[in-house]
């Protein structure tokens, strides 16, 4: 395979390779290879230490791109993982920042709910209080009494 079809293989949207090329006296090159991912914040990230081949121009063009491929794959794998744990930081923050904005809202409507009561029952106290009252006679029994039945009228 070549580096190309290597690279473009194992290569996600907003991912980079970078290589350096250096030649050395004895006329072999050395290749440093960093990956990174632009999508990734987290400064870990930039402590992927990069990979180093090394060896003549024949040896390189017939195994750099499969020497390439496993070291690639796995900082790729790597660097995949890390962007997931972003998105799903940022979803909790987002979800806790509905939660508290609910909750939030709740306690406010709840909060107009009491006070919307403790209006309505200080107005009741006070229609309460300006109502005259009204006077009833005593419902209990009054001991009266009565007159004495007189001798004269008792049955004989």
């Amino acid at each position: 395979m070549n580096l190309f079809e290597t690279l473009g293989s194992i290569l996600n949207e907003g991912c980079e390779s970078t290589i350096v090329t250096r030649k050395l006296p004895d006329g072999r090159l050395v290749n440093v290879v960093s990956f990174r991912n632009n999508n990734v914040k987290d400064k870990a990230a930039e402590y992927i230490q990069p990979f180093t081949v090394t060896g003549t121009p024949q040896e390189l063009d017939d195994s750099f791109a499969f020497v390439l491929r496993v070291p690639l794959e796995k900082t790729q794998g790597l660097l995949s993982s890390m962007e997931e744990y972003e998105k799903s930081l940022a979803l909790a923050e987002k979800n806790r920042k509905e939660a508290l904005d609910k909750k939030a809202a709740e306690k406010k409507a709840a909060d107009a709910a009491a006070k919307k009561a403790e209006k309505k029952a200080a107005k009741t106290a006070e229609q309460l209080a300006m109502t005259p009252a009204l006077e009833f006679g005593d419902d209990s029994e009054d001991e009266t009494e009565k007159p004495e039945p007189e001798q004269d009228d008792l049955p004989e």
